[in-house]
């Protein structure tokens, strides 16, 4: 699989800001492009933890620094693309029948770069953990896509009293969101 790495200057002049976003080109068989600010950590591989499709493509994650959560709860927040050829429906793909025990989850359409996604959040936890994903799937080209955002963070009650705040996740969802609505598909003729 070959990925390219490129740089996106966004200039916020309302703001005097400058933000510099890397665009991340996947090729070949897995053709897309996703843009994520500077400070996300990339890995690339089909077996990075974190969505519930399998194989993975690529994790874009997130550390405490990032969001000045140094005091709190969070652990991390990562961005997963995972791609699955067994769930050749589109019933299979979007109906998320394989996440909550197999019950029926409530389920809403987005369309983003003129791609329709369906999303559901579920929530997990394990041995103190906490594990908050907003899923997104669609079947494109026979194949079932899902981009998982998930926010982990562990579980208040295992901290003394007063020595740790409740991080606040929709403050990570925000900049995760950021990141999907990068994400799209190239036509593999115009690679």
């Amino acid at each position: 699989m070959k990925i390219l790495l490129g740089i996106i200057v966004v200039v916020a002049v309302a703001v005097g800001a400058f933000f510099f976003w890397f665009r991340l080109d996947v090729l070949e068989a897995d053709a897309f492009t996703i843009s994520h600010p500077r400070g996300v950590e990339v890995e690339v591989g089909s077996d990075l933890s974190g969505g519930f499709i399998s194989p993975s493509i690529v994790k874009l994650s997130y550390s405490k620094e990032a969001f000045n959560a140094e005091g709190t709860n969070f652990s991390e927040a990562y961005l997963v693309i995972g791609k699955s050829v067994g769930k050749d429906s589109a019933a299979e793909c979007t109906q998320f029948n394989d996440i909550q025990n197999g019950e029926p989850v409530i389920a809403k359409e987005e369309v983003i770069n003129e791609e329709v996604f369906s999303a559901a959040d579920t929530v997990g936890a394990a041995a103190g953990n906490r594990y908050h994903s907003r899923l997104y799937r669609t079947l494109h080209e026979g194949a079932c896509y899902e981009i998982a955002l998930t926010v982990h963070t562990s579980n208040i009650d295992n901290y003394p009293e007063g020595t740790v705040e409740e991080f606040n996740s929709a403050q990570a969802f925000i900049v995760l969101e950021q990141i999907f609505r990068t994400f799209e598909f190239k036509n593999n003729e115009a690679l």
